[in-house]
C-alpha cells in the first residue's frame, strides 16, 4: 500500500468514535433492614410489620410461606414501605418473599415464636464467654457455651451506634444459637431466653441493644426527655449536632487537651520520687484493682523496677502492657514513652517503644511507671499474662523479660476532683437520646413479647431523679413500640463497693422499685449475686433465671412459679425493738453473714448496727445502742450482700423504713 494511503487509513481509524460502553444496570431499589433477614424470629400470633425501601411509588408484596394471603402496599415518596403480616402459632422454618419494582428477595429459615428485646448497660452487654471484647465471662462459661447448640433459638445483637437523629437501620445479623455465637452474646439475655426456650417449647428470638456505662436518658426519645425535664443543656447539644454536624468537635478536642494539661499539673511524674514506701501497696498484674481501690475512680500510679541484661544496653525496647482500663501515660525513668489518651480503648493491649537513649542512660535498672486514669467501674491492667513483656526488636515475643507479676500501686487524684473527662466527640453515648436514635429508633416497627432491662449503675448518685426518669423511659418505649401494655422486666443493680458511697447505691435500688407502680413491670433482685469488687458479677445465670421467672408467671400465666422475694411493707414499733412486716415472705430465712446488714436509728437519726431474728413472716430487730428505735434499714451499704430469702430462694431488696434526706 502507498505510504500516503496508509497514513490516511490510520488517521481515519483514529478519528473513529470510541465504542460506547454498555450502561451499568440500575442499582437495586428493593432493600430490607438488617432485622428482616435469614434466621429471624417473628412474634407469634400477631400482626407483625415488615418494612423496607423500594422505588418511590412502587407496589410491594410480602408473601409468607405459612399463608396463602399476600400483604400488599405501596412505597411513599421517599421510597419507604410498610406491610402488615399475620403470624401463625409457633413453628417454622418458613420463608418470606418480598417483591417490588421487578425485584424479589426471599428471607429463609424464619421461625415464629417469642421475641424479647434486652437493653441497658454493661451488665446486659456482658457476654457469656471470656473472649476478646467481653467482660471476663460468666462462671463455668465454657460448659455453658458447649451446651448452647440450640437451633430454635436465634440471636440478634445491635452494633453500638450513636446519632443525633432517628436512624433508619442498625448493624446486626440474626444468628442461630451455637457455642460460638452464644459465647459472644449477652449472658443475661441468653440465660433468660434459655429458660423460656426450655419451659415454653417454642422458638425464641433474643434482640440486644446495649452499651456499657450509659445512663437511662441516653435510651429515651428527645420528646420524653423534654417532658421529664432536667437535661435542657445536654439536649440542646444533641440538637445542635443534628443541625450543624461536626461543629462541636474542635471545641471538644480543646476541652480534652485542657483536661490533660490540668492532670499533668496535679499528677506529675516527678512527684513519684517524693512518695513514701508506705504509700504503695502490692498489686497483681494482670488484674483489676482490688481491696481499698476496688471501687476507686481516678488516677492510680502503677510502678515496677526492671533490671536489664547487659546485651540490652543502648538498645531500643518494645514495651507490651496488655489492656489498661481506661487511659494511661507510660513513663520510663520519668520520660513519656507512650500514651493512650482517648476513651474506648479499655480492652485493648498497649504497645509502646522505649528509646535506645533511655536504656543507655539508665542502664541497668529502669523505673517503669504508669499513670492510669479509670473514669468509672473497675480499673486495672488485664489480659493474658504473656502480653506483658519488655524486649528488644530482635528478640522473639515470649522470650523477653516478663512484666506480669507483682507491681506497686497507689491511688492519686479521684475523678470527683479531676472532673469528668471531656468527650472527643460532640455527640457521645452518655448524651440524652443519642442511643435511642442510633439503636432503638430503627427497631420501632418490630414486634416484641416484652423487654428485659439491666441498667442503673450509671445513674447511681441521681436516685431522686431516677424515681421518675425510669418510669418515663418505660412509658416512652411503650409508646415507641405502639404497645401500651408492653411487659417491661428489669434487674435491680447488684451490690458493689462504689467509691465513697453513702447510701447512693441503695437509694438507686429503691428508685428502681418505683417503676413497679406501672402495670406489667417486674423486678429481678440480685442482692445475693453481686461481687463487692467487681461491678460485673459473673453469676449471670441467676439473673437470667430470675427474669425468666417473672416472664413465665406474669406474661405466660405460670402461676405456680414464685417470682418475687421478700419486700418491705410496714414497720411496727415495739419498745426497744421494731417489727418489720414483709410481703412474699413465705418460708422466710435469714442466712448467716459477716456483713452487718441491719441498722436501727432513734429520734437522733443516727444509725447503729442491729440484730435481727425471723418471727414467722416478719423480722424483729433490736440494738443495745438504740433503746427506742423508730427506723430500720437493711443492706443499705453499697456492697452489702443480701442474706434475707423466702422459701423460693429469692432475696429481698435492700430497704429502709425512713424517708430522711441526708
Amino acid at each position: 500500500m502507498h505510504r500516503r494511503t496508509v497514513l490516511l487509513f490510520l488517521l481515519a481509524a483514529c478519528a473513529r468514535p470510541a465504542p460506547v460502553p454498555e450502561a451499568a444496570p440500575p442499582a437495586p431499589a428493593l432493600r430490607l433492614p438488617s432485622f428482616v433477614a435469614d434466621h429471624m424470629v417473628l412474634q407469634r400470633e400477631r400482626d407483625v410489620q415488615v418494612w423496607g425501601w423500594s422505588a418511590p411509588g412502587a407496589s410491594v408484596e410480602v408473601a409468607p410461606s405459612w399463608s396463602t394471603s399476600v400483604a400488599r402496599t405501596s412505597t411513599r415518596a421517599d421510597g419507604r414501605w410498610l406491610a402488615s403480616v399475620r403470624t401463625p402459632a409457633a413453628g417454622g422454618p418458613f420463608t418470606l418473599d418480598v417483591r417490588s419494582n421487578g425485584e424479589s428477595k426471599r428471607i429463609e429459615d424464619v421461625l415464629v415464636g417469642e421475641v424479647w428485646l434486652g437493653s441497658g448497660q454493661s451488665n446486659m452487654e456482658m457476654w457469656v464467654g471470656d473472649v476478646p471484647g467481653g467482660f471476663g465471662g460468666v462462671k463455668d462459661w465454657r460448659a455453658e457455651a458447649a451446651r448452647a447448640d440450640l437451633p430454635r433459638m436465634r440471636l440478634f445483637d445491635v452494633r453500638n451506634a450513636i446519632s443525633a437523629r432517628a436512624e433508619e437501620d442498625v448493624e446486626g445479623a440474626w444468628k442461630v444459637a451455637t457455642p460460638d455465637s452464644v459465647a459472644r452474646f449477652s449472658a443475661t439475655a441468653f440465660f433468660f431466653g434459655k429458660r423460656l426456650h426450655d419451659e415454653l417449647g417454642v422458638p425464641i428470638g433474643l434482640v440486644t441493644a446495649d452499651w456499657g456505662g450509659t445512663p437511662a436518658e441516653a435510651w429515651m426519645t428527645e420528646e420524653a426527655i423534654e417532658r421529664h425535664g432536667g437535661f435542657a443543656e445536654a439536649l440542646a447539644k444533641v440538637r445542635r449536632e443534628r443541625e450543624h454536624p461536626g461543629e462541636g468537635a474542635a471545641a471538644a478536642l480543646r476541652a480534652q487537651a485542657a483536661w490533660w494539661t490540668k492532670l499533668d499539673a496535679q499528677e506529675p511524674v516527678s512527684a513519684l520520687a517524693k512518695t513514701k514506701a508506705a504509700d504503695w501497696r502490692e498489686q497483681a498484674v494482670p488484674g483489676l484493682w482490688s481491696g481499698a481501690l476496688a471501687g476507686f475512680d481516678g488516677v492510680a500510679w502503677c510502678r515496677r523496677f526492671v533490671t536489664l541484661p547487659k546485651e540490652w544496653e543502648g538498645k531500643e525496647l518494645l514495651l507490651d502492657l496488655g489492656a489498661i482500663d481506661d487511659m494511661d501515660t507510660a513513663f520510663v525513668d520519668g520520660v513519656v514513652v507512650g500514651r493512650t489518651h482517648a476513651m474506648g480503648h479499655w480492652n485493648e493491649a498497649r504497645h509502646y517503644v522505649v528509646p535506645a537513649a533511655l536504656t543507655q542512660r539508665s542502664f541497668p535498672q529502669l523505673e517503669l511507671a504508669l499513670r492510669v486514669v479509670d473514669t468509672g467501674g473497675a480499673g486495672g491492667m488485664t489480659g493474658d499474662a504473656r502480653g506483658f513483656e519488655l524486649r528488644p526488636r530482635d528478640v522473639v515475643s515470649g522470650q523477653g523479660q516478663a512484666l506480669a507479676g507483682t507491681w506497686e500501686l497507689r491511688a492519686g487524684t479521684p475523678m470527683s476532683t479531676l472532673g469528668a473527662f471531656p468527650s472527643t466527640e460532640a455527640l457521645s453515648p452518655w448524651m440524652p437520646s443519642s442511643l435511642f436514635h442510633g439503636m432503638i429508633d430503627p427497631l420501632r416497627r418490630a414486634s416484641f413479647a416484652g423487654v428485659i432491662w439491666y441498667q442503673g449503675e450509671a445513674n447511681v448518685g441521681r436516685a431522686q431523679q431516677y424515681e421518675t426518669l425510669f418510669p418515663a423511659l418505660i412509658e416512652d418505649w411503650r409508646a415507641a413500640f405502639r404497645s401500651p401494655e408492653l411487659p417491661f422486666h428489669f434487674v435491680q443493680i447488684a451490690p458493689f463497693r462504689y467509691d465513697g458511697d453513702r447510701g447512693e447505691a441503695a437509694r438507686l435500688r429503691a428508685a428502681q422499685l418505683c417503676a413497679l407502680k406501672l402495670a406489667n413491670t417486674c423486678v429481678a433482685v440480685t442482692m445475693d449475686v453481686g461481687e463487692k469488687d467487681d461491678i460485673h458479677p459473673r453469676d449471670k445465670q441467676s439473673v437470667g433465671e430470675r427474669l425468666a421467672r417473672t416472664a413465665l408467671r406474669r406474661v405466660y400465666g405460670r402461676e405456680e412459679i414464685v417470682d418475687r422475694g421478700p419486700s418491705f411493707r410496714a414497720l411496727t414499733l415495739e419498745g426497744a425493738s421494731v417489727r418489720v412486716h414483709l410481703d412474699d415472705a413465705q418460708g422466710l430465712e435469714l442466712r448467716p453473714t459477716k456483713d452487718a446488714l441491719f441498722e436501727l436509728a432513734g429520734a437522733d437519726r443516727v444509725f447503729h448496727p442491729a440484730n435481727a431474728r425471723v418471727d414467722g413472716a416478719a423480722l424483729v430487730v433490736s440494738s443495745p445502742e438504740v433503746p427506742t428505735p423508730i427506723a430500720v434499714r437493711y443492706a443499705f451499704h453499697a456492697s452489702d450482700l443480701g442474706a434475707l430469702f423466702n422459701s423460693a430462694g429469692l432475696p429481698a431488696s435492700s430497704f429502709r423504713s425512713d424517708d430522711w434526706v441526708e
